[in-house]
């Protein structure tokens, strides 16, 4: 959006340091957990009492401005990438090699692990009949969570995934929005942008679909419900927009102003929230990302962890849980919560992620 593209040959470490992104997504994670540790210790009634959703009257909830950050960084960075490599598989076996390895790792960590040390039954729990289900669930980047943690507000291994596949989904539609021709019309991809917003507004098709696609079987839940597509996709779209126009928009202070004012009447008419929430909370993140002190350039200078601190953090949380049996302060279980999801991102992303990543590059190199 405010900066020059970087260059073919520019290194990864110096494409990092022109921007804020890593540390926005380090912060996106941390948000993600500390919306999460008041419900899994008080149940769900106790999300409403989250000082953001006080202060804006359930328009906002740090979870939720997380995911929505994601989703607004991801389509910055991800048609970025598109625009950069030679073709569609170049492109399709980066975005898995980032992808798939990671949750592969935590999937498993959080289900013959994590959710065998929190089950009833321990020795029925390791059965043919789990393993099957997560052999089915996993290459669909669903977390498959049989029921352990009795007595818990949550019985699930892994509650913060389900957004894993929809962001991946949003990964596959660059292909056939490329195709279009609507990157290279920044003009036809914000009108394409404002189009889908309009169509989530109340009383239009896409304001109210179905959280799933039916009940019974667990292979019907293999695929999320279509109704958290369209929201995830236009604020992918909406990153996608920021780049079109990056040596065209600035952060002046009445854009500033303008996107604080545009939250603002988001609060008091959140029915508003196709139209408002994503340019304003984007210009606010992409004005931090490219005119940040150089102290927020450095978050990944020792790795990329958010993924993983995401993948981690609510099985490490549900782990806290088993072992203190629930007798723990909120303010602790997020801290340990934090520092033990670090420890495992850290050990993934220097043993798993980034070598596979490497490999991809050296692979679609040349």
């Amino acid at each position: 959006m405010y900066e020059k593209p970087a260059l073919q040959n520019e290194t990864a470490d110096e494409a990092r340091s022109a921007n804020a992104f890593d540390f926005l997504r380090l912060l996106f994670a941390c948000l993600v957990i500390f919306s999460h540790v008041p419900p899994q210790l008080y149940g769900p009634q106790a999300a409403k009492r989250e000082w953001l959703m006080q202060i804006t009257g359930g328009s906002l909830t740090m979870g939720g401005l997380a995911v929505d950050g994601f989703f607004l960084i991801s389509g910055y960075l991800i048609v970025q990438s598109y625009m950069r490599c030679r073709g569609n598989k170049q492109y399709l076996l980066r975005r898995v090699a980032r992808i798939y390895p990671a949750f592969i790792a935590a999937m498993f960590f959080s289900t013959w692990v994590v959710g065998w040390w929190g089950a009833v039954n321990r020795s029925g729990y390791l059965s043919v009949h789990h393993a099957a289900w997560f052999i089915i669930y996993t290459p669909a980047l669903k977390a498959y969570s049989p029921k352990v943690f009795k007595g818990f507000h949550y019985a699930n291994v892994n509650g913060s995934t389900w957004t894993i596949q929809y962001e991946f989904l949003c990964y596959l539609l660059v292909i056939p929005v490329s195709a279009m021709g609507l990157f290279r019309k920044p003009a036809l991809l914000t009108t394409t942008t404002v189009a889908l917003a309009i169509l989530q507004l109340p009383g239009l098709p896409m304001h109210s679909l179905p959280t799933n696609w039916g009940s019974g079987s667990p292979l019907l839940n293999i695929i999320s419900g279509p109704y958290a597509m369209p929201r995830f996709f236009l604020y992918f779209l909406t990153g996608a927009c920021f780049l079109a126009f990056k040596n065209k928009l600035r952060p002046t202070p009445l854009l500033v102003g303008a996107a604080a004012a545009g939250l603002l009447l988001y609060v008091f008419r959140p029915y508003l929230q196709p139209l408002l929430l994503p340019p304003c909370l984007g210009i606010l993140l992409f004005s931090f990302a490219f005119y940040a002190p150089p102290a927020f350039r450095s978050a990944a200078k020792h790795g990329d962890f958010s993924y993983g601190i995401y993948l981690y953090a609510w099985p490490v949380s549900m782990a806290i849980l088993e072992a203190t049996h629930r007798d723990i302060s909120t303010e602790l279980l997020a801290a340990l919560t934090l520092i033990g999801s670090v420890c495992l991102a850290a050990a993934s992303w220097r043993f798993l992620e980034n070598p596979i990543l490497q490999w991809a590059h050296r692979r679609t190199r040349g």
